[in-house]
């Protein structure tokens, strides 16, 4: 289970499909993607599916959704364990933020 909050302008509806972006393990305050001088990106992004979600996410309200680990056990997910923060990612945009609170849904 994790808290998720939505960035200004940033509005999804994770109940009308399957809503699957990832998470960037860090700073929750980070609002930009990290590249290098190849254009490459470094980070570890990490495929979840959002689930148990209310119908719509809007900006600056904290709710609470399940996150589907969608490639473990292929992908081990280090760091995924409550406490830790991550930036929500869809590509190199950075949508929202959150927090693990409890064991992630596999």
């Amino acid at each position: 289970m994790a808290t998720l909050t939505m960035l200004p302008g940033k509005i999804r509806y994770p109940n009308r499909g399957r809503y699957m972006p990832h998470i960037v393990l860090g700073d929750p305050l980070q609002r930009q993607a990290v590249v290098d001088s190849t254009n490459t990106c470094p980070e570890r992004y990490l495929g979840v599916w959002v689930t148990d979600a209310p119908d719509e996410l809007i900006p600056d309200v904290p709710v609470s959704v399940n996150l589907k680990l969608m490639y473990w056990p292929d992908e081990q997910y280090e760091g995924v364990e409550p406490g830790a923060t991550f930036t929500l990612r869809e590509g190199h945009s950075i949508i929202g933020f959150g927090h693990i609170v409890a064991s992630t849904a596999i």
